[in-house]
């Protein structure tokens, strides 16, 4: 299976985490996207990609008081999907800008106390790899937000 985004004209990851300085040539994509709706709560979905070609696809639903909160989550429930599945080299996939921001720069004030809770808990995940990065791609080739149309 092709990465998600073959085609597509996008910026290099920017490291955010792991002990290695310089990105791998093939790390595993993740996709992530929240979900929200007052009356029916809040769900996250991930999709992970290892170089290998295995692929893991997960939704769970979560507390969440806004989308902007469960799109955090979001990135915390893929990442530690693609640590748990044994991938050491990420490379993080998200829409929202906010996030990608708050994750690249990790000494600027977030506005919100849940998106401080993400970035460190994210952090910690992402410290135990040899290398994660995150990239901005457009809503529309976030296959993640497909699978909230599944259920």
């Amino acid at each position: 299976m092709m990465p998600w985004h073959v085609g597509a004209l996008l910026n290099p990851y920017m490291r955010i985490g792991g002990h290695k300085t310089f990105a791998p040539p093939l790390p595993a994509h993740v996709q992530t996207g929240g979900s929200f709706d007052i009356r029916h709560g809040a769900h996250v979905a991930a999709i992970v990609a290892a170089a290998n070609r295995k692929q893991w696809q997960d939704m769970t639903w979560i507390k969440a008081k806004s989308l902007t909160e469960a799109e955090w989550a979001s990135v915390l429930f893929g990442v530690t999907i693609a640590v748990n599945k044994g991938q050491e080299a990420i490379g993080i996939e998200h829409h929202n800008l906010s996030v990608i921001h708050g994750l690249i720069f990790p000494k600027n004030r977030l506005q919100h106390e849940y998106a401080t809770y993400y970035r460190n808990e994210i952090q910690k995940v992402t410290a135990v790899t040899r290398w994660t990065g995150v990239r901005w791609i457009p809503q529309e080739l976030n296959r993640a937000n497909d699978l909230f149309h599944l259920r």
